[in-house]
């Protein structure tokens, strides 16, 4: 039924907390999943656009509600189809764009994908996720990757969060046989990138490759 805006304000408020706590709560689920050894991870075909357009469409009402433009960049020599794991993949680029959207007040989020090398059909593919947010001290960087760690402790405070979104993108990047880092100075404006192998496939392979519930 209607709401007064007392009412309202305090329905809302209930919402966003309730989604904070459910955030924090995957967040400590999958990293221990990752840390007990349970999280499985599997190769299967599909299209690397598609997964990089799920995430701006999951994320776009939060970047459009703080003012933020996101766009996607796809180098043309990236293989369309791939052989990987699009769950996991799509996870860490859930949290990377996430991350710079909470830290950014004004600009845009870039996801940029690139191709670093190719041998038969093994490929090395590289996404950046670039924001104009609060900057990190380079001296700071390395800390970031680690669990409930943040470059800014009043940062947990102010934007929320558990601290453990960069570790789980960590382990999971580590656990898909890549690597990951950040670049950043502290005038702001900020770089996460990640590397990983891949196999290119064919799009007769790919098989209800998205909306497949993955093993947890």
């Amino acid at each position: 039924g209607d709401l007064g805006t007392e009412q309202r304000r305090r329905v809302e408020l209930m919402k966003s907390s309730s989604e904070s706590l459910t955030i924090v709560i995957n967040d400590i689920l999958d990293y221990s999943r990752v840390q007990s050894g349970a999280l499985r991870v599997v190769s299967k075909p599909f299209k690397l656009k598609d997964i990089a357009d799920q995430t701006m469409d999951l994320l776009q009402v939060t970047a459009e509600k703080k003012g933020l433009a996101l766009k996607l960049e796809m180098d043309h020599a990236v293989p369309e189809w791939l052989s990987g794991d699009p769950a996991r993949l799509r996870q860490v680029l859930v949290n990377l764009v996430a991350n710079a959207i909470k830290f950014s007040e004004r600009g845009s989020v870039r996801v940029c994908f690139s191709l670093l090398g190719s041998v038969g059909q093994a490929v090395q593919v590289r996404c950046e996720v670039i924001d104009r947010g609060i900057g990190i001290d380079p001296q700071q960087i390395d800390y970031l990757f680690l669990p409930f760690s943040q470059a800014d402790e009043s940062s947990s405070r102010q934007h929320g969060g558990s601290g453990l979104g960069l570790a789980i993108s960590r382990q999971l990047v580590e656990l898909l046989g890549g690597r990951i880092g950040a670049m950043s100075n502290s005038e702001g404006g900020s770089t996460f990138w990640f590397e990983l192998p891949f196999e290119t496939s064919q799009p007769a392979a790919a098989t209800a490759t998205l909306g497949t519930p993955e093993p947890k």
